[in-house]
C-alpha cells in the first residue's frame, strides 16, 4: 500500500518541521492552518520548481534514482536506491543527497521511500543525469552512421516525438541504440535522443571538483585587495563626477550611451568599464534617479549621487569595498547586455553570483583555487537546474567583475569575499558558517590610511598609502593622479592647479594645504608655480544675482534699497539682489512700494505662484516589494500551529492528474484515463503515455499500438494499472 504523504509529515518532530519549512519558505506564509495544508502546498509544481533551483547536481541524481526504481509508484527500499547511487556518489554523499530531498518534503518515507510525482515533472523532460546508456557519444555516433536508413528512420522518428514506440525489432536493442521496455516497446535513450538532434549537452558532475589547495593565501589577498581599492577609487571618481554634472536619463528611462561615453572621456576611462561603475554604484545605493537638490537647468530626470555617498566617502577604505561587494552581490544589472543601462533588470543575476562563488564556500580544503574550467563545472554541481541554460560569456562576465572587485584572485576567493559574506549573514542574524576563512579580516589587510604624502622635485607627489578621504579630494582637486594603487603618484601641472583657483582656492589656500600635507619642504618649482599662476588667477571677477530692480528715478530707487535688506545698488538707477524676485517684490509691497515685474524684453509678467503640485519621482521604476522574511520567530510559530492541529482530520490526498500522467510517460507504465472526447461522451481506456505537450497528452495503446492525443482538460481520473 502507498505511503501517505500527510501521514509521514504529520510523524515529523518539531525540529523536522522547522528544516523542512526552511528549505520551502514559500510554504510557510501566509501560515498553513493544518498539516494537510501544508502537505497541498508542498506539492504545487511551483514550490517544487523553486526548491529543485536549489539542490545539487548529486540531490537531483538521487531523485532520479528514486524514480527509476519506481519510488513515485510505490514505496521503494532506501538500501535499493543506495545501491543504485553509490557507484556515482560514493556511500556517504549518496545517504547525505537521500537526506537531503527528505529534508526538502520531496522523498518521503522512512525504511520504504517514495518520491512525490511532482519531482520529476517539474523538470524538463529531457532532463537526465544518470545515464540510461553505457555508450558515449562517439560510440553512438559511430553506431548510427552504420545503421541501413530504414532503421534509422525508425529512430529519427521516435527522436522527433515522444522518444517511445512499438516494435519487435531486436537489432537497435542489441546494438544499444534503444532500451526494451516490454515485448512491444521500446524507449530511445536521452543519449540517443541528443546525438539524433545533434546537441551536445554540457556535463553535469555528479560529485563536485575540489580545486587545489592554496598556499599563498597572503599573496591572493594583496592582489584582491589592491584591484578592490581600485574600484573603490573610481567609484569615488564617478560620485565627484556625478556631483558635478549629474547624467540625463532617457525620457524611457535608463542611461543612454551618449551620456556613458560622456562620463567615460571625462573620467579617462574605457566605455565598458563606465557602465560597471555605474551599475555598481546604483545596486549599492550611492547613486540614483530623480530630481538633484541642485536641479540642472534643463527639465530632466538625472542620475546623481545620494546622500549615502557621503557616508561611503567618509568610511575607511576596508568598509567602503565590503559594502561595494555586498551591493554587486545583489545588483540586478547586465551592464554589457545593451548599450542603455540602469534600464532592464536581469532578475537572475544575484542569484547566478552566489552560484559561481558557492565553490569556494562548499571547497572541502578552504582555502582552494579552481581554473575556469573547474570553477565552470562546479557551479553546474552547485545547481544544476540554473546554471545549465547560463551561457558562457554570462558567466565570463561575473567572474570578470569578480575579479576587477578583488572578491576572486589567483582563481581564489579573497578575504573581501570573506569580510562581505560574513556582513551580509551578520545583518541577516544568521551565523556566518561557511566562510572562506574564518579568520580573515580584510581590515588587516587594507593598509591604514595617510594623512601626509611626499612632494618630490618632479612635481609629483607620493602617496605612501591609501589617503583619508578628504585630504584626497582636497589633493585631486589640485593634483591629477598619474598611477593609482596602495602607494598612489599624483602630478602637479598648471591645468591641475588652475582646477583649484577655479574651484574657489586661493594661492594661499593651496599653498598651506601643501606645507601641512608634505613630509618635507616643498619644492622651489612647485611654489613658484602656485604663486605664478595666482597672480593670474581672478582679474576679471563675477559674482551672482537672482534678480535686478531698475528705476528712472534714483531717489525712489534708493528709497527702496533702504526699505530693503535684501537690495544692493550697483549704480543709480539700478540694484540687485540674491533672492528670489518674488520676494524682493513682496517686501517692497509691504514697504508701501508698488513695483512691477517684467521679463528680459520688459514686458510686465504675472509672479503668482503656480497650483501646487506633487513632483513625480524621477525614477521610472517601481521599487520592488520585499518578499515577506520568514524569521526563526515565525518558523517556530509555524510550527506549533501545525502541532496544536494534529488531531484535525486527515484531508483525502488527490494526486494531480498531469503527475501522474508525467510519471507514468517516465516509467513506461500504464494507466487507465478517463476522459470527456470531442462529443462528450466518457471515455475510458488503458493507455501507455508517451509525452505531455502544449496541454495534450499523447498515449498509447498497449493492446494495439493505436496512437491517441488527448487534451488535459478533458481528463477526469487517471488510475495506475497494477
Amino acid at each position: 500500500m502507498p505511503l501517505s504523504y500527510q501521514t509521514w509529515l504529520q510523524a515529523r518532530t518539531p525540529q523536522q518541521l522547522a528544516a523542512l519549512l526552511r528549505l520551502r519558505p514559500d510554504t510557510a506564509l501566509p501560515v498553513p492552518p493544518t498539516v494537510a495544508s501544508l502537505a497541498t502546498r508542498l506539492r504545487i509544481r511551483s514550490s517544487v520548481a523553486r526548491v529543485l533551483r536549489r539542490l545539487t547536481a548529486a540531490e537531483l541524481s538521487a531523485a532520479e534514482a528514486a524514480a527509476d526504481l519506481g519510488a513515485e509508484f510505490q514505496p521503494v527500499e532506501r538500501g535499493r536506491i543506495l545501491a543504485r547511487l553509490e557507484p556515482h556518489l560514493g556511500a556517504d554523499r549518496a545517504a547525505a543527497a537521500l537526506q537531503r530531498l527528505a529534508e526538502a518534503g520531496l522523498l518521503y518515507g522512512d525504511g520504504e521511500v517514495m518520491l512525490l510525482k511532482e519531482v520529476l515533472g517539474s523538470l524538463s523532460p529531457d532532463w537526465r543525469l544518470l545515464g540510461d546508456t553505457d555508450l558515449t557519444e562517439e560510440e553512438i555516433g559511430h553506431r548510427l552512421d552504420r545503421l541501413d536508413p530504414t532503421r534509422r528512420a525508425m529512430l529519427d522518428t521516435l527522436a522527433s516525438s515522444a522518444g517511445m514506440g512499438l516494435t519487435r525489432e531486436e537489432n537497435l536493442v542489441e546494438a544499444g541504440l534503444v532500451i526494451r521496455v516490454d515485448e512491444r516497446t521500446v524507449r530511445l535513450p536521452l543519449a540517443v535522443r541528443r546525438v539524433l538532434r545533434g546537441a551536445s549537452p554540457a556535463h553535469i558532475p555528479l560529485t563536485p571538483p575540489t580545486g587545489r589547495p592554496l598556499e599563498d593565501t597572503r599573496g591572493v589577498d594583496e592582489a584582491g585587495v589592491s584591484a578592490g581599492l581600485d574600484a573603490v577609487r573610481l567609484i569615488a571618481q564617478v560620485i565627484a563626477a556625478l556631483g558635478e554634472r549629474p547624467l540625463v536619463l532617457l525620457r524611457a528611462g535608463g542611461i543612454g550611451i551618449r551620456e556613458t561615453r560622456r562620463l567615460a572621456r571625462d573620467l579617462h576611462i574605457e566605455v565598458p568599464l563606465a557602465k560597471r561603475l555605474l551599475c555598481l554604484a546604483q545596486a549599492t545605493g550611492l547613486l540614483d534617479a530623480g530630481e538633484p537638490d541642485r536641479l540642472p537647468e534643463e527639465d530632466h530626470s538625472y542620475l546623481a549621487p545620494t546622500p549615502q555617498a557621503d557616508t561611503w566617502l567618509a568610511a575607511e577604505p576596508a568598509q567602503r569595498l565590503t559594502l561595494l561587494v555586498t551591493g554587486w552581490r545583489s545588483s540586478r544589472w547586465a551592464y554589457w547586455a545593451e548599450e542603455k543601462i540602469l534600464d532592464e533588470e536581469d532578475p537572475r543575476l544575484p542569484t547566478l553570483r552566489g552560484i559561481m562563488l558557492a565553490p569556494y564556500l562548499a571547497a572541502p580544503t578552504a582555502p582552494a583555487a579552481f581554473s575556469e574550467v573547474e570553477a565552470a563545472s562546479a557551479a553546474l554541481f552547485h545547481a544544476p537546474v540554473i546554471a545549465s541554460g547560463i551561457g558562457p560569456e554570462t558567466w565570463a562576465h561575473l567572474r570578470e567583475e569578480a575579479e576587477w572587485l578583488g572578491v576572486l584572485a589567483g582563481g581564489s576567493a579573497t578575504s573581501a569575499f570573506a569580510t562581505a559574506t560574513a556582513a551580509a549573514a551578520e545583518n541577516a542574524n544568521t551565523a556566518a558558517t561557511a566562510l572562506i576563512r574564518p579568520e580573515a579580516n580584510l581590515a588587516d589587510l587594507v593598509p591604514a590610511t595617510v594623512h601626509q604624502v611626499i612632494v618630490q622635485a618632479d612635481m609629483t607627489a607620493l602617496a605612501p598609502g591609501p589617503l583619508e578621504y578628504r585630504v584626497e579630494a582636497e589633493l585631486s582637486l589640485m593634483a591629477d593622479l598619474e598611477s593609482p594603487g596602495l602607494a598612489s603618484v599624483y602630478r602637479f601641472s598648471e591645468a591641475s592647479v588652475r582646477r583649484a583657483f577655479d574651484a574657489g582656492r586661493s594661492a594661499r589656500d593651496l599653498l598651506d594645504f601643501l606645507n601641512r600635507l608634505s613630509l618635507g619642504p616643498l619644492p622651489q618649482a612647485l611654489t613658484y608655480l602656485v604663486e605664478e599662476m595666482g597672480t593670474r588667477h581672478g582679474a576679471l571677477r563675477g559674482g551672482t544675482a537672482l534678480c535686478y530692480v531698475r528705476c528712472e528715478d534714483p531717489t525712489t530707487l534708493a528709497a527702496a534699497v533702504h526699505a530693503s535688506a535684501s537690495l544692493r545698488a550697483l549704480a543709480p538707477t539700478v540694484a540687485i539682489s540674491e533672492v528670489p524676485l518674488g520676494n524682493v517684490i513682496a517686501e517692497l509691497q509691504a514697504a508701501g512700494f508698488r513695483p512691477a515685474a517684467e521679463d528680459a524684453s520688459g514686458i510686465s509678467i504675472d509672479l503668482r505662484p503656480e497650483p501646487a503640485r506633487i513632483t513625480a519621482s524621477g525614477s521610472r521604476r517601481r521599487p520592488r516589494a520585499a518578499a515577506p522574511e520568514l524569521t526563526e520567530e515565525k518558523i517556530a510559530g509555524v510550527v506549533d500551529k501545525l502541532l496544536a492541529a494534529e488531531g484535525a482530520p486527515q484531508a483525502p490526498e488527490e494526486e494531480d492528474h498531469v503527475a501522474v500522467l508525467g510519471a507514468a510517460a517516465r516509467g513506461a507504465r500504464t494507466v487507465t484515463v478517463e476522459y470527456v472526447d470531442a462529443h462528450g461522451d466518457a471515455v475510458r481506456r488503458a493507455l501507455r503515455p508517451l509525452r505531455i505537450t502544449a496541454g495534450h497528452i499523447d498515449a498509447m495503446d498497449p493492446a494495439t499500438g493505436t496512437a491517441h492525443r488527448i487534451g488535459l482538460h478533458r481528463v477526469t481520473s487517471v488510475e495506475l494499472v497494477p
